[in-house]
Order: C-alpha cells, then structure tokens, then sequence
C-alpha cells in the first residue's frame, strides 16, 4: 500500500477537511498524520470494509472524489 502524506495546510485547502460533502473521500487519518488514499482505492478498512465500498453506498459524509492534483498525477502531495 503506497501511503500518501497530507499536511495539515492541504488536508484544509486542497481536501477540504470538515467541509461536508466537499471535503475528499480519500483523505483519512493515519498513524503519522493526514494521508490520501486515492491511489488506494479499494484498500480494506479495520471493519473489512472498503472506503470505495462506503462511499457508492452513500455512507459517508465527505462526496468528492479525489482532487486535480491526484487525478493527474501518481506523485505524492
């Protein structure tokens, strides 16, 4: 699994963090701060669900699928 670290600056302006359904689906917590997930789509969560999975369902309160800079890219923010 490729960990994509987010600052705690992106993780508000660009993922828009506590914004509702604007703030980015794949933006989550981890151990070492803010990561994107992205690229990761389909990775399991503890529960043995997946965040996509969540998501389609309508599970979730953040809606936005990703962001410009990780659409277009495959490098880390």
């Amino acid at each position: 699994m490729k960990i994509i670290l987010v600052s705690d600056e992106d993780a508000k302006n660009t993922c828009k963090i506590g914004q509702g359904a604007d703030c980015c689906i794949w933006l989550v917590m981890g151990t070492e701060g803010f990561e994107c997930l992205y690229h990761e789509k389909h990775a399991m969560s503890l529960t043995g669900d997946t965040l996509y999975k969540r998501w389609k369902s309508g599970l979730t309160v953040a809606k936005r699928d990703g962001c410009d800079r990780m659409k277009n890219s495959k490098e880390t923010p």
